[in-house]
Formats: C-alpha cells, structure tokens, sequence
C-alpha cells in the first residue's frame, strides 16, 4: 500500500498516490506534458520519454 500525496502542478493541487508519475500527476492535474513515448501499462524501463518538467522540492 503506497500512500497519498499532496502535489501542486501549475497552482492546483492535488492529492495522488505516492508510486504515480509526474506525467500520471499532470494529467490528474488536467496539465499536459508531451511526450514522445509513454503507455502507463509499460513499466518505467518500457517507456521513452521526451519531455522537460521543473520539479521543485
């Protein structure tokens, strides 16, 4: 059991579970991140990505 977190994308927070991706957390958020490659039922070695997110801790 992975337990829930408080994340803020662009003002809006919301709240996910703790083992999603930034792009998984984005599109809850309703923001969109390009990619060129990504499936969420491929595990993270399976996925390509090219995109650019700033994270700040």
């Amino acid at each position: 059991m992975t337990s829930l977190k408080k994340i803020i994308i662009n003002d809006t927070e919301v709240e996910v579970d703790g083992a999603m991706t930034i792009i998984q957390t984005a599109q809850i958020a309703g923001v969109e991140i390009l990619r060129f490659c990504y499936h969420e039922r491929l595990s993270i070695a399976g996925n390509t990505r090219t995109c650019l997110v700033e994270v700040v801790v």
